[in-house]
């Protein structure tokens, strides 16, 4: 089989581990963080402020990023040991039904993978035309200070640096994120349909036991996808929800100085944050499919101790269910991608009421 069950879980460890940056990026993101924070301060009008601002929140992601393989490429490695064990026995003993249904969603984690990886091939390619062109207050310092050319030549290849790298490590992050997320559903699926299976009725080793063993280890691989995103949500989703009320801003202040990137900036609900939250739901649903599962059961064929194992089997998969976090601010799931596209709209209609007055 050319996409197994547990290739979903290789690719994230594939990632995480392949993904060791270069020395110096967390500098280098530092330095552009600083220098268009100044840029910010010193532009005269809006219009000189926005590309900057644009900027900084998208490296700022980018920083987020980077300091989630410098600190947690370990412990990522680690989170997917359970769902690569579930994995295994899967493939040794599921059915084909199972394995199709796994193999099915690997193939899509793994276009997933591919697409984001596209994605940021082109926001380099954006980002740099953007970097050289710009005429920021920063710029025009160093242009009049001695060897003012070359200092902004260094300086605007320490950020060339600092934007690749960046990059790399956003959009890398993002796989990761759904790769670990979306085999972690698929696996909670493909345990939900073999619960139901006679295959696994009665006390012996691939009974409720065996499933309840499973179970765990989803739970507990869930659990540290969990803790493991839950602070770095908190950090990447500011900045990423602030770029379409920029661009709504800009919409409605001066319609004639849109530009194409102001545009663009809309897009990262649909890209990036709506697939986050769906991932989200998916999860959700996938983690109460194993109570569903186990009710379907075959109760007739088992015995007194089966059957109540089978019950608490059934409690604990209803009270263990598993969730995307955002850190202290709850549950990324449709209902949070309805909740912000509610607050957008109330954002909007204050924008327009505002400007109508």
């Amino acid at each position: 089989m050319r996409y197994g069950a547990a290739r979903a879980s290789r690719d994230v460890r594939c990632e995480t581990s392949s993904a060791g940056l270069p020395q110096g990026t967390v500098g280098a993101c530092a330095l552009w963080l600083a220098r268009l924070v100044v840029d910010v301060v010193l532009a005269a009008g809006y219009e000189a402020r926005r590309t900057p601002l644009r900027h900084f929140l998208g490296i700022y992601s980018c920083s987020a990023a980077t300091l989630f393989y410098r600190w947690r490429s370990r412990a990522a490695s680690r989170s997917v040991a359970p769902m690569l064990a579930v994995a295994a026995e899967l493939e040794a003993r599921g059915s084909p039904e199972t394995k199709a249904r796994l193999a099915g969603s690997a193939r899509r984690l793994h276009r997933v993978a591919l697409f984001y990886y596209m994605m940021g091939i082109m926001q380099v390619m954006g980002i740099t035309q953007s970097l050289f062109s710009s005429d920021t207050p920063v710029s025009r310092l160093l242009q009049s200070a001695p060897y003012g050319q070359l200092l902004s030549g260094l300086l605007t290849l320490a950020h060339l640096y600092a934007m690749v790298c960046g990059l790399f490590a956003y959009y890398t992050m993002l796989p990761v994120l759904f790769a670990m997320f979306g085999a972690c559903s698929a696996l909670f699926l493909a345990l939900g349909g073999e619960c139901s299976r006679a295959e696994h009725a009665g006390g012996g080793p691939g009974g409720v036991k065996y499933l309840a063993a499973q179970h765990a280890h989803l739970t507990l691989a869930a659990r540290r996808a969990r803790l493991l995103f839950a602070d770095l949500f908190a950090h990447v989703l500011m900045a990423l929800l602030s770029l379409p009320l920029l661009g709504t801003f800009e919409l409605l202040v001066s319609l004639k100085d849109v530009d194409s990137v102001t545009l663009t900036t809309f897009s990262v609900i649909a890209i990036i944050f709506a697939p986050i939250c769906l991932a989200g739901q998916a999860l959700e649903d996938a983690s109460s499919s194993v109570r569903g599962g186990l009710y379907a059961g075959p109760w007739l064929e088992e015995g007194a101790g089966p059957r109540r194992a089978r019950a608490h089997l059934m409690l604990g998969a209803d009270n263990c269910g598993a969730r995307m976090a955002v850190g202290g601010l709850g549950s990324l799931n449709a209902a949070s991608l309805l909740h912000v596209v509610q607050r957008w709209f109330s954002f909007l209609n204050m924008l327009l009421n505002t400007a109508k007055a």
